[in-house]
């Protein structure tokens, strides 16, 4: 599940607002650095490629990825209503992408209202939201 920033706050002896700044600091890192090696913008051989192991795994012709999301939980964020209140009846913010045969992701999309359908939200979503951000 996770530590709260409470919790690292009082095992490092800093403040909670610190905490989430070195949280954000090292994820926007790690994303930046890392994310043109493990999700790199599809090209048309690596969709060709795609499509093939689609065939010769699940005997699925022409498809080059499988969408689905994953609602995360959070605390009722302040002034926003039922915009996060999920049909499972809790607050959530949504992380959405195509996956390849081997169930690896080829794009991601994050940060999506948990009220939100998967159709919604892959409409809105911005292409290649993946590499976008390098």
């Amino acid at each position: 599940m996770g530590v709260s920033y409470a919790a690292l706050a009082d095992s490092f002896t800093l403040g909670i607002s610190t905490i989430h700044y070195i949280s954000k600091e090292v994820c926007e890192g790690n994303w930046k650095t890392m994310a043109h090696l493990h999700m790199p913008a599809p090209t048309t051989e690596m969709l060709l490629v795609t499509s093939k192991e689609f065939y010769l795994k699940w005997n699925f012709p022409n498809c080059v990825g499988s969408i689905d999301g994953k609602h995360t939980w959070l605390k009722f964020p302040s002034n926003s209503g039922s915009m996060y209140y999920n049909y499972w009846h809790y607050y959530s913010i949504v992380l959405q992408g195509p996956a390849d045969a081997p169930y690896r992701f080829i794009a991601i999309d994050v940060g999506a209202y948990g009220k939100q359908s998967d159709s919604g939200i892959f409409r809105y979503s911005s292409p290649l939201s993946a590499s976008k951000q390098q």
